[in-house]
């Protein structure tokens, strides 16, 4: 009696009940059981205790369900936390915090196979809300009969044996039911612009309409090219092309970063100074960065455009959502930002080199080619830049880790390198986390200097396409053309003045325009400032990125100043040029 006196007494003092009665048990039992007697007696009462609790347990990992009012079992539900968050929050903590641990209700015996019956659970519950309940019965394992210390071992084995059938009836689901690669082929396809045709096609017919400021833009009509692109591409064959849908986001991708970046919990972290970069350039970004609950206010004081604002969206149900979430595809949506705003910068600059054909016919005349020639260089080496960085992120940076990221979750049964659902979780997030480091999405102070180019390569292309604009080509282009003459007229052709003739008027035209443009010096200086400009930056981030790829974790960054330095011409001319490139001010 006096052994069940001791026991009542430290559960009642405790409010101990359920796991932590049974450690109680078993502590008293080890340290107090010294005869027979009192050993039996622990025994009986540590059966007796563990009967509810391995009801619990055996439901749990058999069916995913708890059946706990008291709340003495080990696994602890919140029912606050919703499923349907995981679509809408980025920061939504579903699959973390929905179900957790009670370390106090864990009995010593099973602690260290606690976080397996954790997630035998939550697979066999994700089962059961996509209604396979019937799948779960039939992989139901025994648990032993009595839950004890002195089956310690075969609860142990019981438990993996749950764990391994939970693993593959979820992992089943997704890959083959709910064809998990193929979804994630369906947003490599857009997000990381792998179908071209499409996003060619998609872009030629919308560019004209997100040049407009966002409050003037139709979505409905942008939805509608964009649905005109899917079906009339090579994207038409794509079973999920209907998931795909887009929107406009109140911030450019710069604020999106510099959000996700410096504010953890309201607060702006401190980024320590980059080796080589002066601190003027980067803490402007820290004092730009808004806090979430400045973002109405944010929104109405700011207007971008539509190719800033734009993104794609793709619409995930229930299970997918536990690995394709809202913050998986934010990740996504940053990448395709970052890609799409190249594109556009690429394609602004090649208009700019269709302007410029128009003018070769005159370089033949000094003061044409002197005007320029400059144009022509800075043109020239700015496409070397846009499509040398385009092609590092493509195909050193998305296709590598793409493909290393399909291996992992395609591999066959007997060489997989993924068992869980919390295993692909891990191996989605990891390529994910890779492509942001290694596309300079992660570090404040290379997307500054990466924005300032590709600004500097906007406004270039359109100061060209103005100028090309202002000057008379296309009297010279009408002028070289032959020009039909009236049937019966043939008798005055000398009355029509020559092609040559013709055309050497017209050139005179544009000769006299250039003479008027370098007049004033205007043209020659802000030709010169676009040039300083451009390689002041250049250089700006050829000196992070050789600081950066010093430690080993950034080696892949010297993929990209070896490609855009692969005959040391702008080591060259940065050396010789040393004092010309001061960072520029603003303005």
């Amino acid at each position: 009696m006096e052994v069940v006196h001791n026991v009542v007494h430290e559960a009642a003092l405790g409010g101990y009940g359920g796991g932590a009665l049974l450690n109680l048990l078993y502590h008293q039992a080890t340290t107090r059981g010294g005869d027979q007697q009192s050993r039996d007696l622990y025994a009986y009462l540590i059966q007796c205790s563990a009967v509810p609790y391995q009801d619990m347990l055996a439901q749990w990992i058999h069916e995913g369900v708890i059946e706990d009012p008291y709340g003495e079992f080990m696994i602890e539900e919140h029912e606050e936390l919703s499923k349907e968050s995981l679509n809408e929050d980025f920061n939504d903590a579903y699959w973390e915090q929905k179900y957790t641990v009670r370390s106090e209700q864990v009995p010593a015996f099973l602690a260290k196979v606690a976080p397996k019956i954790l997630t035998t659970g939550k697979y066999l519950n994700v089962v059961r809300e996509c209604d396979k309940k019937n799948v779960i019965a039939q992989t139901k394992v025994s648990v032993p009969a009595t839950l004890s210390p002195a089956n310690e071992r075969a609860c142990v084995e019981q438990v993996e044996q749950a764990y391994q059938h939970a693993s593959q009836i979820l992992l089943h689901l997704l890959m083959q039911e709910k064809q998990l690669i193929l979804h994630l082929r369906s947003i490599k396809h857009y997000f990381l612009l792998a179908q071209g045709d499409f996003f060619t096609h998609f872009m030629d017919s919308a560019s004209e309409e997100l040049r407009k400021m966002v409050a003037d833009i139709s979505l409905g009509k942008i939805k509608s090219l964009l649905e005109l692109s899917l079906r009339t591409s090579t994207a038409e064959s794509d079973p999920f092309k209907d998931l795909l849908t887009c929107e406009f986001l109140p911030y450019n991708l710069l604020n999106q970063l510099m959000r996700i970046i410096h504010v953890v919990h309201d607060t702006v972290q401190v980024v320590p100074p980059m080796v080589g970069v002066p601190l003027a350039t980067t803490d402007t970004a820290a004092k730009s960065t808004i806090g979430a609950g400045e973002k109405a206010a944010f929104t109405a004081a700011t207007q971008i455009s539509g190719l800033e604002a734009f993104t794609f969206d793709y619409k995930v149900s229930w299970p997918l959502s536990l690995i394709i979430s809202r913050k998986a595809l934010v990740k996504y949506q940053l990448i395709f930002r970052h890609l799409f705003f190249c594109k556009h910068v690429e394609r602004q600059v090649c208009t700019s080199w269709t302007g410029h054909q128009m003018t070769k016919k005159m370089l033949g005349i000094p003061i044409i080619r002197k005007a320029l020639h400059q144009s022509y260089s800075l043109r020239h080496r700015m496409l070397h830049f846009l499509q040398n960085f385009q092609h590092y992120l493509m195909f050193e940076v998305l296709e590598p880790n793409w493909h290393k990221m399909e291996q992992a979750l395609r591999s066959s049964d007997d060489d997989a390198k993924v068992h869980t659902v919390d295993e692909v979780l891990r191996c989605h997030n990891d390529f994910l986390d890779t492509c942001l480091k290694e596309c300079m999405l992660t570090d404040h102070r290379l997307v500054k200097i990466l924005t300032k180019l590709m600004s500097i390569c906007v406004f270039f292309a359109t100061y060209s396409h103005q100028l090309t604009s202002s000057l008379s080509l296309d009297s010279i282009e009408e002028a070289d053309e032959p020009t039909a003459r009236p049937q019966g007229r043939r008798d005055d052709k000398s009355k029509a003045p020559s092609r040559s003739v013709r055309v050497a008027s017209s050139a005179q035209v544009v000769v006299d325009q250039v003479h008027e443009l370098l007049r004033d010096g205007k043209l020659q200086h802000t030709l010169d400032r676009f040039e300083h400009n451009f390689n002041s930056y250049l250089k700006l981030l050829m000196d992070a990125l050789r600081s950066f790829s010093t430690t080993e974790s950034n080696q892949h960054m010297m993929h990209l100043l070896t490609q855009l330095d692969y005959n040391q011409f702008y080591s060259d001319y940065f050396a010789n040029n040393q004092a010309n490139f001061a960072i520029p001010g603003k303005g």
